[in-house]
């Protein structure tokens, strides 16, 4: 661990690793579809691509603090390691065994992170600084929901 990170750099960290593997994996998947002939016989192509945006989304659901996009996400880059382990068995090919080590990189940052999460969940606080664009629509998505809760209709 570094000397002077915190948990919120720990998962800014993790969620920006998640974010570049699914830019990084999406103009590979679209160089595929655009007619690239080495990427279109490596396997690459649209499912992948539906599954790289994925994790872009995911990604900047961790930057701004679900605790659901941080687990599908951890959980997603194991079966995606698992998956190319298994691909790695069958072909051989040592492009199957880079996406494994890529994936395990990511796999591993963001299990580093989650008590860190955890932590920052605790406290109520965002991995990263939030914007002030982003601050005024949360401060009215939190005005909608608590404008929707039934009044107490209790009485003495």
């Amino acid at each position: 661990m570094r000397k002077n990170s915190t948990p919120e750099r720990r998962v800014g960290r993790a969620a920006n690793v998640t974010i570049f593997l699914g830019i990084l994996f999406t103009l590979i998947h679209l160089l595929a579809l655009s007619g690239v002939t080495a990427m279109e016989q490596r396997s690459y192509g649209l499912p992948g691509l539906a599954v790289s945006i994925g994790f872009l989304g995911l990604g900047y659901g961790i930057r701004y603090g679900s605790y659901a996009a941080f687990y599908l996400t951890t959980g997603g880059f194991a079966a995606l390691g698992a998956y190319f382990v298994a691909r790695f068995a069958v072909t051989g090919e040592p492009a199957m065994l880079l996406r494994c080590v890529v994936t395990a990189w990511a796999f591993v940052s963001l299990c580093r992170a989650i008590p860190d999460m955890r932590t920052l969940r605790q406290n109520a606080v965002f991995p990263l600084p939030m914007s002030r664009y982003g601050a005024f629509f949360l401060r009215r998505r939190v005005k909608a929901r608590l404008s929707c809760r039934p009044a107490d209709t209790a009485q003495p």
